[in-house]
């Protein structure tokens, strides 16, 4: 469930920092980072071009997220 919010925060604004996204979702820190890096290993989700300056890509569409 919170990798879906997750995905669906990066989808929508792929330039969101991990603080960010953890201001807006409500979801701790360190929970989400957790959770981006599970969704890393996965292929799900991949971080281009640096934190600070970069960009999410995700490489699944959000009808598989709802598998």
């Amino acid at each position: 469930e919170i990798q879906k919010v997750i995905i669906k925060e990066m989808l929508s604004d792929s330039y969101i920092t991990t603080s960010e996204m953890a201001q807006k979702t409500g979801i701790k820190f360190r929970t989400l980072q957790r959770y981006i890096s599970q969704l890393q290993s996965m292929g799900v989700v991949v971080r281009k071009d640096g934190r600070k300056d970069g960009h999410w890509e995700v490489l699944i569409s959000i009808e598989d997220c709802n598998k």
